[in-house]
C-alpha cells in the first residue's frame, strides 16, 4: 500500500539530481582548494575515466582530454546530457560533462576570481605539491 502512495521514482530522480549538482559543486570546490582545475580533472579521470582516458592522462594528454570534453559537451548539447541523466536517474553526471563544466567555470569570471584568490592567499600553486 505504501508503494502505491509514495512516488518512489520521483524521489529517486530528485535525489539523483541533487547529488549530480552537488558533485559539480564539489568539483569547483576542489579546484578552488588547489588553485587550478587541471589536477581535479586528472583526479576525475583516474577515478571515473575509461582505460583509454587513463592512458591518455598518463601520457600527459590532459589538455586533449579537456578539449575533447568541451567539444563533445558544447553548451547547447549539455541540456540533453542533463536530461538523459535525469530521466535515467544517474547518481553522477557523466565524466565528460563534469570536465566540460569545470573547464567552463575555470574560464568564467567567477572561476578566475576564485582561483586567483587562492593563489594570492597561499602564494603557491598545485604544482609545488608534487
Amino acid at each position: 500500500l505504501l508503494a502505491a502512495v509514495v512516488p518512489w521514482r520521483s524521489i529517486l530522480m530528485a535525489s539523483a539530481a541533487v547529488r549530480r549538482a552537488a558533485e559539480l559543486a564539489a568539483d569547483r570546490s576542489a579546484a578552488h582548494a588547489v588553485g587550478d582545475f587541471r589536477p581535479v580533472v586528472a583526479g576525475l579521470v583516474l577515478l571515473h575515466g575509461t582505460a583509454e582516458e587513463r592512458r591518455r592522462l598518463h601520457r600527459g594528454d590532459l589538455a586533449g582530454l579537456v578539449e575533447d570534453a568541451r567539444a563533445e559537451e558544447v553548451p547547447a548539447k549539455r541540456w540533453g546530457t542533463w536530461l538523459t541523466s535525469a530521466i535515467e536517474a544517474r547518481p553522477l553526471p557523466p565524466l565528460r560533462l563534469r570536465i566540460a563544466e569545470l573547464a567552463a567555470w575555470a574560464e568564467s569570471a567567477e572561476g578566475r576570481r576564485q582561483l586567483v584568490s587562492f593563489a594570492e592567499e597561499r602564494g603557491q600553486s598545485w604544482r609545488s605539491w608534487l
